[in-house]
């Protein structure tokens, strides 16, 4: 067997124990921000009432009707019952590929990435719901319109856990400027990145966008990258987008100093997602998706 027909009979066995572990796990996600998104057409029966003249008789309910004996007429009331739509924009620059360090972490960020973005895509196919998919780095380098059905949602599932980290940069902010111009209908975006890269319009860009969508953002990170490690020889670190390399002085001060701008640049991405009026959730790559997903939704519930 070749190794390609290997990778996507694990990559089928995987996106079917998420199928597996969501019967038990997904209804609570369901019913916290994924369930306060825009709702497009469709019919949902809601209840029966005495039939009013002038009422469409194609909705009598001729066999409650019928118990009654003919005495009173009852018809069914439908509700309006919309899609919902959804997509998810997953970030596969260069930077994702970091993590899976023995004692930390068991996989790597885009990993991490691509397991939340399977798990909203579970969501949407139990909920009969539109999905599609974009992924980028500093271009656009797969993109799946928004449809439903499982066939449908199944690729996405595969092209998600199957998604490869590319040698490129981060550009959040092309990745939402073409958000805004190719999805013209209220949608729930799920931004899936680590958020690494600062980009001076980002946060503007962002503002702009949230007007029109409906946006949470899931900043996937690894416990290696929080802090360096407590070494007194120099540190050689190499950026794995622009592959520049920086030497850095070891020790506690260094440590301090790196420690330092990780919370900041951190900071500044909080505060951009504040201003937009934005939900952000923080996964680990140590973390349990479905466990994270569930505190993180569940409280914005609380909180709307």
């Amino acid at each position: 067997m070749s190794s390609t027909a290997t990778d996507l009979t694990a990559i089928l066995r995987q996106v079917r124990r998420l199928e597996l572990r969501s019967e038990r796990q997904v209804d609570a996600l369901m019913l916290g921000a994924y369930r306060a998104m825009v709702r497009g057409q469709g019919m949902e029966f809601e209840e029966l009432r005495d039939y009013h003249p002038g009422d469409d008789i194609r909705h009598i309910d001729w066999n409650v009707t019928a118990r009654s004996a003919g005495q009173r007429a009852y018809v069914k009331v439908y509700r309006e019952e919309r899609a919902r739509i959804c997509r998810l924009i997953l970030d596969v620059s260069g930077s994702m590929c970091f993590g899976s360090i023995p004692g930390q972490s068991l996989r790597n960020k885009l990993q991490t990435a691509a397991e939340a973005a399977a798990i909203i895509g579970v969501v949407a196919l139990r909920n009969r719901d539109l999905l599609g998919l974009t992924t980028f780095s500093n271009r656009r380098l797969l993109h799946l319109p928004c449809r439903s059905g499982r066939g449908h949602i199944m690729h996405i599932l595969r092209s998600c856990l199957a998604a490869q980290a590319s040698a490129d940069a981060t550009c959040l902010t092309l990745a939402l400027e073409e958000l805004y111009r190719t999805q013209p209908r209220r949608t729930l975006c799920v931004v899936i990145s680590d958020y690494l890269r600062d980009e001076i319009e980002f946060a503007s860009t962002l503002r702009r966008v949230a007007r029109r969508h409906e946006i949470i953002g899931l900043r996937i990170d690894d416990p290696g990258e929080r802090q360096l490690p407590m070494a007194r020889a120099p540190l050689v670190l190499r950026d794995p987008e622009s592959r520049d390399e920086q030497v850095f002085v070891g020790g506690p001060a260094a440590a301090d100093r790196y420690r330092l701008a990780d919370q900041a640049q951190r900071q500044r991405v909080s505060d951009a997602f504040t201003a937009a009026r934005c939900d952000l959730i923080d996964i680990g790559t140590e973390d349990d998706c479905f466990a994270t997903l569930h505190r993180a939704l569940t409280h914005r519930r609380r909180h709307a």
